[in-house]
């Protein structure tokens, strides 16, 4: 069998954006929630890519999903890749060519390695829902043994991962009428408990209209 070769993870173009640094990948990876995971399906040979949310530990991947899940599966013991991509600015420029996206990304290649161990999973899991929203795991009632065993968990390790981030800005102009310059895009996150207070006041109003 030949030795399996990791593609580079220095970049072909512009070098100068990349970031090998491993708390700059890390940086990346905590700030977002969901992925692309690549595979090679060996029944057709085509890549096949899905999706799928993840959790970070140390310097660990944890992706999740149904024990069926097909991708997760061929990325057992197989070469795979993961992608996590995060718009940051629109860049209008004073041509159509020039237009672009700033942005910051991390590339992961690797083996998928199964957890099988109950214990480890259900404590993956939770740290799962904690990155989604912090303290959710304390008003839950604890994972089943059959919730764990529908569950698949599969690690991917950051040895062979790299950042690139585009941050290249406009100065914010105006000619023949024309505007260029840069728009930031946000994410925003809601309090799911001030979400709530109008749903149950809907179903307390509901509740007496019916008795």
């Amino acid at each position: 069998m030949s030795k399996l070769v990791t593609p580079p993870v220095e970049g072909r173009r512009h070098k100068e954006r990349v970031r090998t640094e491993r708390d700059q990948v890390r940086l990346v990876l905590e700030r977002n929630y969901l992925g692309h995971l690549s595979v090679i399906d060996k029944a057709t040979n085509f890549p096949f890519t899905i999706p799928i949310a993840y959790s970070l530990a140390n310097d660990t991947l944890y992706l999740h999903g149904a024990a069926g899940n097909h991708a997760l599966s061929l990325a057992i013991g197989n070469p795979c890749s993961f992608v996590v991509t995060e718009v940051s600015e629109f860049v209008l420029a004073e041509t159509m060519f020039h237009h672009s996206i700033n942005y910051a990304s991390v590339v992961v290649y690797s083996i998928g390695k199964e957890i099988t161990d109950l214990e480890t999973k259900d404590s993956l899991l939770v740290n799962f829902v904690e990155r989604m929203y912090p303290e959710r795991s304390k008003v839950l009632r604890p994972n089943t043994k059959v919730e764990l065993l529908k569950t698949k968990v599969v690690s991917l390790d950051l040895q062979n991962a790299s950042a690139k981030v585009r941050e290249d800005r406009l100065e914010t102009s105006i000619k023949d009428g024309l505007w260029s310059g840069t728009i930031p895009i946000h994410t925003t996150f809601q309090n799911a408990d001030a979400l709530s207070q109008p749903m149950l006041g809907h179903c307390i109003t509901k509740k007496k209209a019916v008795s």
